[in-house]
């Protein structure tokens, strides 16, 4: 689930608590800001990027939650 934006971020919800996906990203070097300290536990925001760095987001979500789209 990801909420309308009209900026170069999106906040998104995954399964879960995000503190913990979040860090499964920053090991595979890709940050995003985990959004528990506004009140959305299960939430990360994330900077719309260049193609290629928005593929490297996709592919390390992907292998954080287990999933293949």
């Amino acid at each position: 689930e990801c909420a309308a934006s009209q900026a170069n971020f999106l906040m998104f919800r995954v399964p879960g608590e995000a503190r913990s996906v979040f860090e499964g990203l920053l090991d595979r070097g890709v940050i995003v800001r985990p959004l528990g300290s506004y009140g959305y536990p299960d939430r990360l925001r994330v900077s719309v990027g260049r193609p290629e760095e928005n593929r490297r987001f996709i592919e390390a979500l992907q292998e954080v939650l287990g999933v293949r789209c």
